[in-house]
Order: C-alpha cells, then sequence, then structure tokens
C-alpha cells in the first residue's frame, strides 16, 4: 500500500483514469459525513433531481442517490467540496467532519 495525499488523488482523478469511488486513502484522512435531509432539501430548492446534482458536482449519476439513501456512509473531503460548490453552500452547512482512521 502507498499513502495517496490529496493532492495526488486530485492529479489522478484530472488525468481521467479513476474517479474518486476508486481510490481509497488512508492513514488519518478526513472524511465527511452528510448531513442527507439537508442536502436533499438544497437540491430540491436548487430544482435538480439526483443525477443532476451528481453530475454537476462531477460525480458518476447515482453517487447522490447512494449519499442520499444512506448507501454511502463516509464521503471524501474532495466528493464533499464538489457536492457543497455544484449546491452553492459550505462544506459544513451539508456535511460533519471526522478524522479517518
Amino acid at each position: 500500500k502507498i499513502r495517496l495525499t490529496s493532492t495526488i488523488v486530485r492529479a489522478i482523478i484530472s488525468i481521467g483514469e479513476y474517479d474518486s469511488t476508486q481510490i481509497c486513502l488512508f492513514g488519518g484522512e478526513d472524511v465527511y459525513i452528510a448531513k442527507r435531509d439537508e442536502i436533499k432539501r438544497r437540491r430540491l430548492e436548487s430544482g435538480l433531481n439526483k443525477k443532476e446534482l451528481s453530475l454537476k458536482a462531477g460525480l458518476p449519476a447515482n453517487a447522490i442517490g447512494r449519499i442520499e439513501k444512506g448507501e454511502s456512509e463516509q464521503t471524501h473531503p474532495l466528493r464533499a467540496r464538489a457536492i457543497a460548490e455544484a449546491l452553492r453552500c459550505g462544506v459544513e452547512d451539508i456535511f460533519t467532519e471526522t478524522k479517518g482512521a
């Protein structure tokens, strides 16, 4: 195993070989727990369906659906920021930060 920093992950994702669902970070990286009801409320307020928000955030089409259903318990910081930017809010408005293992 190798330790991947957020900078390395962004570089890997930017070249299009992987998306953030395929990269596992370990060793103390922060993770975020979704405030599912708040994400849904803001998504609906923005007039977006789940797929539209996922794509607007640059995520796989089913990402927001999985988060809102609670199928994805933890969200990587890059994804959390992308969702917050797509919803035009702060990460802390829709996620609770926690330290990774």
